[in-house]
């Protein structure tokens, strides 16, 4: 059920974030820009509703994926249990890491995802800012109500979307990886 959430979120996401974005581009001024010149920026106003549409979809997102990537841990460690072959969480991270090594993808995006999952369910909302500074823009997530925040203090969309991409590529290989080692 979970999995089958996912690509409803990301729909609903993606054409939400389109909206702000376009509704940003037509409302942005030279007073809304902030930069390391000009901290005295004023908040762009953007619709509320689409706003918090945008923050509930977030949150839905990372804490649905999260929940997925927990499901799929038990799952993987149920069915080595079922076939007489038993893995540890060592083992099993062993395991994973090795795949995404191998399809070239950068396995920290578990703990990216643990992060963001962690922060929108036990500290709070996230702002929403947008980067201007290339095409495309891109949403920024953030942690803190802050002008130009570092990286520590927000996530990109683009971030996400890489999330969501190794995500995939994961399940997909243990999907192979069951499907091995049940024949």
């Amino acid at each position: 059920m979970r999995l089958n959430l996912l690509p409803s979120l990301i729909g609903r996401l993606n054409s939400d974030m389109e909206l702000l974005l376009e509704q940003a581009r037509g409302a942005m001024q030279p007073e809304h820009v902030f930069t390391p010149r000009h901290q005295d920026a004023i908040a762009l106003q953007v619709d509320d509703h689409l706003k918090y549409l945008v923050i509930c979809n977030l949150h839905a997102f990372v804490s649905e994926l999260d929940a997925c990537m927990d499901h799929m841990k038990q799952f993987m460690e149920t069915v080595h249990d079922y076939v007489g072959q038993p893995i540890d969480d060592l083992k099993r991270k062993e395991i994973i890491n090795g795949w995404m090594a191998a399809d070239g993808i950068d396995p920290k995006w578990v703990v990216r995802l643990a992060g963001a999952r962690n922060y929108v369910a036990h500290t709070g909302p996230l702002y929403l800012g947008i980067d201007i500074s290339n095409e495309p823009w891109d949403l920024l997530l953030l942690k803190d109500n802050v002008a130009i925040p570092t990286p520590k203090q927000c996530f990109r969309l683009t971030e996400l979307d890489r999330i969501a991409r190794g995500f995939t590529a994961c399940k997909a290989a243990l999907q192979r990886h069951l499907m091995t080692l049940l024949s």
